[in-house]
């Protein structure tokens, strides 16, 4: 996503990702008993410094966009600088439906062939 979003690749090494292995029930009680639910986040952000990107256990209130997934549904929220938040979700997706491909598509449903852009690869 980082490649098609932000035009720069990142390696695996670069991200900073934290396990849910350690996770235990009372942590998930505990969040559900303050009206949170837990969920796995990827972010990445484009800074002056660079590309920054992780994956962690982050605790959401219920009404937040990300809390409300289940299975293996996913999402995106794209902010920008003029723009934003603007959440995509994809309901138990099959294999072509991940999330590189709603980007892909997203991005190319915006800038187009009109403009002289080359489009981008395809997500499959």
């Amino acid at each position: 996503l980082c490649a098609v979003a932000f035009n720069q690749e990142i390696g695996e090494a670069a991200v900073s990702a934290e396990s849910i292995r350690g996770v235990t029930l009372e942590q998930i009680d505990a969040a559900a008993a303050r009206g949170n639910a837990l969920k796995m986040v990827c972010e990445a952000s484009l800074l002056d410094s660079g590309l920054r990107a992780s994956v962690a256990l982050k605790e959401l209130p219920l009404t937040h966009p990300l809390a409300c997934l289940e299975g293996s549904s996913a999402a995106i929220t794209l902010e920008t600088d003029v723009m934003g938040p603007v959440t995509v979700t994809s309901t138990d997706p099959t294999n072509s439906d991940t999330a590189y491909g709603l980007v892909s598509d997203l991005l190319n449903a915006v800038l187009g062939d009109g403009n002289g852009l080359a489009r981008l690869p395809s997500g499959s």
